[in-house]
């Protein structure tokens, strides 16, 4: 953009901000007699609390396993070479993919598992890599998928 293009747009911009900026600074006068809330150290409650919430934990035979975790982010070949030595040197197993390899966590000290037995599982891909809670939610995300 030229800056004789430039310029109006600009100044433009400035102008509208300046106005929005000024107008959030009216307001109605605050209430004379404003309600008690406490403070964060010891609110008033001002309805009944909750009952406890119940145990989830697969001894109980509660719900488990309601959330799926996983992300994805790019990452050069020599850092992905580094954090998987490093995940390898904290006991994680490397298993080879059809696009790149994974980095499988411990059996030992998965929480949540596939059908599989894997737990928390990195995939990393030319030029990205990959998480989730398991090997098999991996597939969920395109990149992934193949």
């Amino acid at each position: 953009m030229t800056r004789a293009r430039f310029a109006p747009l600009a100044l433009s911009t400035v102008a509208l901000a300046t106005a929005l900026l000024l107008s959030g600074c009216t307001s109605a006068a605050p209430a004379a007699d404003p309600t008690p809330t406490g403070n964060a150290v010891s609110p008033t409650p001002t309805e009944a609390l909750p009952g406890p919430t119940p145990d989830t934990s697969p001894t109980t035979g509660g719900a488990v396993g309601n959330l799926i975790e996983f992300g994805w982010a790019p990452i050069s070949t020599a850092d992905a070479e580094t954090v998987a030595a490093q995940l390898e040197k904290e006991g994680w197993r490397r298993e080879p993919a059809d696009s790149g390899f994974y980095i499988t966590q411990d059996p030992s000290r998965v929480i949540t598992v596939d059908d599989k037995g894997y737990g928390m599982t990195y995939q990393f891909g030319d030029g990205w890599v990959a998480v989730s809670d398991t090997k098999q939610n991996l597939l969920l995300m395109p990149v992934t998928a193949g």
